[in-house]
Formats: C-alpha cells, structure tokens, sequence
C-alpha cells in the first residue's frame, strides 16, 4: 500500500480460468476490462495513484488446462466504492481468450481487527499499570535518596574530574569542568572527561589516543571557541559539539544534552561493525582490490593485472575493448564502470579469470568467468567525517551526522568504522533514489538532452494494444497528428537496468505528441502521448505513454507503421534498441 494510504478493507475474490494465464493477464483484465465504467472517481487506476487502492495480490494454481486462486485487494475507500469495485470484478468473463469467473469472497474490515487488538493491549498495559504503581512511588523516594546520576571520579595525577566510565568505554568526551562532567552524568553519560582549563594536560593526550573516538562538547560562548581550538591542536577530535549559542554545557536540561549527544552516540555505536565479505574465498581477491580502488574509483577507467597482481595496462573504459584485443596473461579485470554483455564477451575471448567492477549488467552466460562488485569485496565504502560534511552542505556537524543516521535508517547508506572515522556507500536503495532524482532533474532543465537512449528486451503483451489502436477516436488522431494509422498492437519492451527505467521516466514530465482522450458513450478513454523515435537505429516508430496502464514502470510500449516484429526479424527475448527524439 502507498505510504499515504491507510488500509481499511482487504477485498478478496476468487476466479476460475478456463486456459493457462499467469498473474499479469489477471491484473491485465482487472485493470483493463474495469477501466472508465464508472468514471474516473471510481477507476482503479486512479484509486491507486491516489493511494486509495494497493498493490493487488494475486495467488494462483494451475492445472492442466485451468487456472483458478484469489485475488486479494487493499483499499482505503469507504465501503460503498469497495462493494462497486468488487461487483465491477465479477463482471469480467475473459482473460485473454479465456472464459472466466470471478466471485467476491470476503470484505475484511481491517479497523475492526485493530480495534480488538487496541483494546486487548489496552487490558495489558493497565495490569502493568496496576502492578508497578504500588512500589513506583518507594523506587522514586530511594532514586532521589540515593541518586542516580553516575559517579564523580577523577583521573591522572592533576585530579581532573571525570565520570567512571572513562576507563571502559572506547570512546570519551571532553568538557571544560567539573559541572559539565556532573551535568552530563546526570543525563546519562559516565564517560566525561573534564579538561580543567585552557593548559591540556598530558594525561588528557594519553587517555584519548587509547580511544577509539574522541568527542569535544564544550560551551556555546566565546571561550568555548577558543578552547576548542587549542584542544584541537593538541588531540585528534573526531567531533566537535557545542551547547547552543551563549549557553554553557553545565546549564543544559538533561533532555538538551541527549538531543545534542544522541545523534553521535548512536552512530559511534552503529557505525563500529566491521564489514565481512559474502565469501570468504573473496579475501585475497578482496585484499588485492583495496590497494587498487582508492585511485580507480571515478576515473572511469580500467586495471589488468597478471596472476601476481602486477599491473598490466591501465586505459579508459571506452578503449578497453580495443586494448584488450591481442592481450594475454591477464587473470583480473578491475573497471570502474558497468559489466556489460559485450565487455564480458570480450573478457572469455582474452582469458580473462576475474572480472570486478560497480555492478553487473543482465548476463545470461558468464562463461566461466569470476563476477564480482566492488560491494561484495566491501570496498565501495568512502572515509567521510561529519565535520567536512557539514561545512559542505552547509550544516552544522549534528546536523550532519543526523542525516547520515536518518539515510541509514531508510536503508539508503551503509556505514562503517574507519580508523577515528567512518566510511559510508550507497546502498542500492539509495543509488535508485538518486536515479528517480536524477531523472527529475534531467528532465526539469531547459538544455534537456535531444535524444534517450534505451535498452531492453522483446516481451509479449496480452493482445489489448491492436484493440485500442483501432478505435476510430485514436486512429483519426494518428492520421492527423503522427501521419499513420499504427499497425494494430504495440511493441513491448522490458528495460533490463535500472538506469533506462528511470530514464524512461523523463517522458512523463517532458511534452509529446498528444493524441487526446474521447468517450464513446459507454467508457471513457485516456490521451495517449507519442515520442518519434526508432527502433535498433533503423525503423521508424513513436513510444507513447499512457494516461491509464496495467504495465510495470519497467514496460515501454512502440507503435509503428508496420509490423516492428515482422520488420526487424524480431522475437521474444531479442534486445532491442530505442532512441527517442525529445528536443
């Protein structure tokens, strides 16, 4: 379900399928056969882009000759439109050129479910109450008896106070007195350190160069400044905190002081887990790869070495092909680039044992060939301190490691302990965010590019595309607008990677051929925007989007005068090519 959505029924129906059909013809027919009956306040399609209907779930069971299962609908609708939806379900008598069934199940009333388990909870968490009320009031009497803030200690021959967990913690903070050191025990932190002054001690520099992570937290006044240089000068300080402006750290509630260290403590905590590689095997591999990435990476170019890990050549990407005709004795490949089918190709014909770089493109034969990414040998990982961060983003260093944690959070990087510091990567997760934003990007600038190129494989529709083609309310806008009537059906192809997916996004912000949506009298029917274009750079054709479709954002759809098919000698699972005109 659309994270704006909440789920309030879940619509579930059975089906009976006289032929063999897989789950997108069901969704195909859903979508299709329901589309416009009720107009667009009650279309599926436009449900689910206002996240008023989820993803659809379809289970089914083949036998012999039939299909049959259930189909199971998230919806955030009031009932009125779920019993429409569901009635307009069972309606449908074919899938493809099957005759079909379909019944309505059951309307599950989520809420009424989580009601049961709010009061249930509730119930609990008052015995809890009950229980722990009784000797509540005794435990605060003795906390404040007895206190629990920690306990002051001192450190090194000049006394300096310090909380008692400075000689067990692998990391300290550092702060200017005695009142910090107590202020900050009293919000939990037994790990102070106080510096006495703007003379560093000595048994200072000792005690932090046995840390692994130093942490300074001074006052937000002038003073602190200047004693946050000095302290620099003389200690490795791998964060820098101060109180807020004209504030000093010992007048800080409790609850301030943990806004300002939480953030830090969690990612010195978080970010102390070593990687480990996927395979064990990889460590040589692995080994030898660390000395190499460091200067390779974003240079776009490519390392041979021989089975001593010798240097062979060095070359840009786009000469490696050539440079590696005629080569021999190279046993890696390391590139700071994509593995493509045709780099692979030339990687058997050369001998090539192992072959390493960002990611993998779709290969269907390896050849016996060693693929490998920089992420499976945990070496795409980069050193960064949230103090450079923040200076470049222009954030202060808790704002800075604040975001880190956040995108570590939504799984978007993973961080690791480097030395004193940290080193983070991109996690696919975020590489296809930043795809999406990318694509935004590209697609919003004035000096957009003229053409986009794509790339995928030959796929079978369900037929629906000669249906539509041949309506007069399109087919006499073709004709006017494009020049042609299309050959009845349309040309699928699947983007392979993940880049021309987002890149074929850009059609949905940039300005096409329109050939506008109509109404016959009994359903509505969506504009169609066309793209000129041609397919493997010899036949003429247009890509067109659709106001309404039952395809994958991974499906692109051609129309073309003639039979692509036919004309380029083309069948399932046959790479096609696409460059489309945009400027």
């Amino acid at each position: 379900m659309p994270q704006s959505g909440i789920v309030k029924y879940h619509v579930k129906l059975s089906f009976e399928v006289d032929g063999l059909v897989e789950r997108t013809d069901m969704i195909g027919a859903i979508f299709g056969q329901t589309e416009g009956l009720f107009g667009p306040e009650n279309d599926l399609n436009e449900l689910q882009r206002v996240s008023k209907v989820g993803r659809i779930e379809v289970i089914l069971s083949t036998t012999a000759s039939t299909t049959s299962g259930d189909i199971l609908i998230p919806m955030s609708t009031n009932i009125d439109t779920c019993s429409l939806i569901a009635a307009s379900i069972e309606s449908i008598d074919k899938v493809g050129p099957f005759n079909c069934k379909f019944k309505m199940e059951t309307i599950d009333d989520i809420r009424a479910k989580k009601k049961d388990e709010i009061a249930k909870r509730a119930k609990e968490i008052k015995q809890q109450w009950k229980t722990r009320a009784v000797s509540e009031g005794d435990t605060v009497l003795k906390d404040v008896h007895e206190g629990r803030t920690g306990k002051i200690d001192s450190y090194g021959p000049s006394k300096l106070s310090c909380g008692s967990g400075i000689k067990t913690s692998d990391w300290i903070i550092l702060v200017e007195g005695r009142a910090d050191v107590i202020n900050l025990l009293r919000a939990g932190y037994d790990n102070t350190l106080a510096i006495e002054g703007a003379r560093i001690d000595e048994s200072i520099k000792e005690i932090c160069s046995a840390k692994a992570t130093v942490v300074a937290f001074l006052d937000g006044d002038r003073s602190g400044g200047f004693i946050l240089r000095e302290l620099k000068s003389m200690v490795p300080i791998d964060y820098e905190l101060r109180a807020d402006p004209g504030i000093e750290v010992e007048e800080l509630t409790p609850q301030r002081i943990s806004e300002i260290l939480e953030p830090v403590a969690k990612e010195i905590k978080e970010g102390s887990k070593p990687p480990s590689l996927k395979n064990k095997k990889d460590k040589p591999l692995a080994d030898a790869i660390g000395k190499i990435y460091p200067d390779l990476n974003e240079t776009l170019e490519a390392v041979a070495l021989d089975d001593k890990q010798a240097e062979i050549f060095r070359v840009p990407i786009s000469e490696l092909v050539n440079k590696m005709a005629g080569q021999s004795g190279i046993k890696y490949l390391i590139l700071d680039g994509i593995i493509t089918p045709r780099l692979l190709e030339s990687a058997k014909k050369t001998g090539v044992e192992y072959l390493v770089g960002h990611r993998l493109s779709r290969l269907s034969n390896k050849g016996g060939i060693n693929l490998k990414t920089f992420a499976d040998l945990e070496h795409n990982f980069v050193p960064v301190t949230t103090s450079s961060l923040g200076r470049n983003v222009g954030r202060s260093q808790q704002s800075a490691s604040k975001h880190l944690v956040d995108l570590e959070k939504y799984g978007f990087i993973q961080r690791i302990k480097s030395g004193r510091g940290i080193s983070v990567r991109i996690t696919p997760e975020g590489y296809s965010q930043l795809l999406k934003i990318s694509g935004t990007l590209q697609a919003s600038l004035a000096a957009s590019p003229s053409r986009i190129e794509l790339q995928g494989l030959l796929v079978s529709g369900m037929s629906e595309g000669a249906y539509y083609m041949s309506l007069k309310g399109y087919s006499r806008q073709f004709v006017k607008r494009i020049g042609y009537v299309p050959f009845p059906g349309t040309l699928n192809v699947r983007l392979e990677e993940r880049e021309f997916v987002e890149s074929s996004r850009q059609f949905d912000a940039l300005d096409g051929i329109m050939i506008d949506g109509f109404h016959d009298g009994v359903r509505a029917y969506g504009w169609v925007k066309c793209f000129p274009g041609t397919v493997n750079g010899t036949i003429p054709c247009h890509l067109i989007r659709l106001e309404r479709t039952h395809h994958e954002p991974s499906i692109v759809e051609i129309i073309a005068r003639e039979s692509i098919r036919e004309a380029a000698g083309l069948k399932d699972g046959s790479e096609v090519a696409i460059s489309v005109q945009v400027g």
